[in-house]
């Protein structure tokens, strides 16, 4: 994969924050393992969400060879996979999500892309107890059930279900595709009972998905967004 797919990678991972709560609307830093605590109310007791949705990142695939992962995106999926084994165990309903980033390829090359879960990832799951029932499914108007979302299938779902007239009120603030993506994501994960949606994703995404969750809260507050950023980029 050339380095110029992606060539403000670098400017985009610099922030001084590593957390993103939609329920406060705030930054802020916290460790891997407080994100549970989030979960929870004052007196450490589960609070009453019906299904958990961890995405465990956003990578761009090497197409010569797409068993061919960076250690961030794996790094990304693990703590992801190890999120979704420990709510679980604390009683969540809780699921994984993953979403390839294919924006920077042509139409051919996209076609070219794979939208089964790759071998590494499988084995991942396998270690904190996870299997392919733990995978969110994608909902489209295709009987065929994706186990990965690519980025410009999402946004362009956004205009085939007329999603933009839904959101005709911010069509400036949604025209990136991008931004689009994204809430054809978490309308997709909301219409399956998703109370909450974790992103654990490289730093480099944030300005994108923070925004997008805040157009998107406009229109639809059902939906509580935490994002942990980790590592700086889609596919180092």
């Amino acid at each position: 994969m050339a380095k110029s797919r992606c060539p403000i990678w670098k400017e985009l991972s610099k922030i001084d924050f590593n957390l993103y709560d939609s329920n406060t609307n705030k930054k802020g830093e916290i460790s891997f393992d407080e994100l549970s605590n989030l979960l929870l109310d004052k007196e450490g007791q589960r609070l009453p969400y019906k299904k958990i949705v961890v995405n465990g990142g956003h990578f761009i695939p090497n197409l010569k060879n797409q068993e061919k992962i960076g250690k961030n995106p794996l790094r990304t999926w693990e703590l992801a996979c190890q999120l979704v084994g420990k709510l679980r165990a604390m009683g969540f309903d809780a699921y994984t999500s993953l979403i390839i980033n294919d924006l920077p390829f042509t139409p051919v090359e996209r076609k070219k892309i794979s939208t089964d879960l790759p071998k590494r990832y499988e084995k991942l799951m396998e270690r904190y107890g996870l299997s392919y029932d733990h995978i969110i499914r994608i909902m489209n108007y295709s009987k065929i059930k994706d186990q990965v979302y690519t980025e410009k299938k999402l946004a362009n779902r956004f205009f085939k279900e007329k999603r933009i007239e839904e959101w005709e009120d911010y069509e400036e603030e949604i025209s990136n595709y991008c931004i689009q993506a994204i809430i054809t994501y978490l309308l997709d994960i909301l219409k399956q009972n998703t109370s909450v949606s974790i992103w654990i994703v490289p730093k480099c995404t944030h300005k994108n998905l923070i925004n997008a969750i805040q157009i998107f809260h406009k229109k639809e507050k059902r939906l509580r967004n935490i994002c942990y950023f980790i590592t700086n980029n889609c596919y180092l």
